[in-house]
């Protein structure tokens, strides 16, 4: 387990239990322990008396105590979760901030075999995956829950033969919550209807699924290299090579891909799995599905790629000659100067043009896009719509996507595509050169968008 262990401890027969045995370990393997008490704030005096409780028992024990405190309620109504969700996770934070601040190994918690049942039997009528079928694990990082092979009638037992007084939390003889139904009316049902052994059951079925998942995550970083890149958003997951997959791993490729692109996905339920999984299957490029959060990802050109808020619209500003203009809206800026001759050589970032048979030189704007815009290239005129589609431009970044423009006439699509009129010539005196900065594109992007 390692040098230090925090031990959660709410004050009932389960964790009360797991404190009592791992002291006596402690005795004899040497490892520092400290129990640990959350305060939820939930239950008025009795949470205070739980509180209390704990504390003599570790001072009895001559075991270090820590408490510590939160706003479950407040905390709940902000992030806009359960009651259960924001306890959890208020109590997690506070356990992995203790540990951290001790330099401890390992946070043992108290969960036990019919924990696991209803974890496993809830997600069941929830609906969910392998991973959801998992449940709980004995060690998922610092986390440590030994006592997942007893039934809560053990450690009852055991409290007793030890001559413990657990403290009993009243709401949990309430069928308030649904975890509280399941194991209160749902379960005991079963039982006597289906299966005696129906905790035992689910139990192996979470084993089971968590053996299965554990060889599919691990086949998930095997075939990572060949399915993921990063763009400039974040990553991106290749739709052929997703098709290549069997289905059976589908699902775990497509969920450690939004872990990964996302972070916490808890709040994600199979209804969005299921539409970005669709999305693969037969979406075509430009189509999104949408998720909690004011998340999303769209289909762009076979990858899935994080599609980030509607940008903000770009401003019209005049450009600055000589000098800069800035355009925080892009990340980027343009340099414009005056000089008498061409350049020799230019890159993909810069353009130049004869200035004063430009329409109305004083009055180049740099601006977004708007209907019926249009530039000259080598073959005539084209929609600059549909410039942007045989570019592959992202439909998000069109609307962002500045252009330099001079009365109706746009000079260049910056960093992508430049007009062919107003060339300099023999007969030029002076030429308008522009260089872009700060609007670097990725690898992937300078293969599909040349200059």
């Amino acid at each position: 387990v390692g040098a230090g262990i925090v031990v959660a401890c709410s004050g009932g027969a389960d964790s009360l239990a797991l404190a009592d045995m791992l002291r006596r370990l402690g005795d004899e393997r040497r490892y520092r322990l400290c129990i640990a008490h959350f305060d939820h704030g939930i239950r008025g005096e009795e949470s205070e008396a739980d509180a209390a409780f704990v504390e003599r028992v570790a001072a009895g024990w001559g075991v270090p105590f820590r408490l510590g405190r939160g706003d479950v309620t407040a905390y709940a109504r902000q992030g806009r979760m359960s009651i259960e969700t924001a306890a959890r996770e208020l109590r997690h934070s506070f356990l992995q901030g203790l540990a951290d601040e001790l330099g401890f190994d390992a946070i043992a918690l108290g969960h036990h075999a019919d924990d696991q049942a209803e974890t496993v039997l809830m997600r069941v009528l929830r609906g969910t995956g392998l991973a959801g079928l998992s449940a709980m694990r004995v060690r998922e990082g610092r986390l440590f829950r030994p006592l997942l092979g007893f039934r809560h009638e053990e450690l009852v037992a055991y409290c007793r033969e030890v001559g413990l007084c657990p403290r009993e939390d009243a709401t949990n003889a309430m069928p308030i919550a649904i975890r509280n139904r399941i194991r209160l009316e749902l379960l005991p049902y079963l039982r006597a209807q289906y299966n005696p052994s129906i905790s035992a059951a689910l139990c192996r079925l979470g084993e089971w699924a968590g053996e299965a998942q554990d060889y599919l995550a691990r086949e998930w970083e095997r075939l990572r290299p060949g399915l993921v890149w990063h763009g400039r958003e974040g990553p991106e997951l290749s739709r052929e090579g997703f098709l290549r997959l069997h289905p059976a791993i589908r699902s775990t490729v497509l969920r450690a891909f939004l872990e990964e692109a996302f972070g916490d996905i808890r709040d994600l339920g199979a209804v969005h799995f299921d539409s970005v999984k669709r999305l693969l299957l037969s979406g075509q490029t430009g189509e999104r599905a949408e998720l909690p959060g004011r998340r999303g990802v769209v289909l762009s050109y076979g990858w899935l790629r994080l599609a980030p808020c509607e940008a903000e619209p770009l401003r019209e500003v005049h450009l600055a000659i000589p000098g800069w203009t800035d355009l925080p809206e892009c990340g980027g800026r343009l340099y414009a100067e005056l000089r008498e001759r061409a350049p020799e050589r230019t890159g993909p970032m810069e353009y130049f043009c004869d200035y004063d048979r430009l329409p109305e030189p004083g009055e180049i704007v740099v601006r977004g896009r708007r209907p019926g815009d249009r530039i000259t290239g080598p073959g005539g005129t084209k929609k600059l719509k549909d410039l942007f589609i045989d570019l592959k431009l992202l439909r998000e970044q069109r609307d962002a996507q500045p252009l330099l423009v001079c009365g109706e006439c746009i000079l260049w699509v910056v960093g992508l595509r430049r007009s062919r009129v107003f060339f300099p010539d023999s007969g030029t005196r002076r030429v308008l050169l522009v260089r872009a900065e700060g609007f670097g594109f990725s690898k992937k992007e300078e293969r599909n968008f040349p200059s």
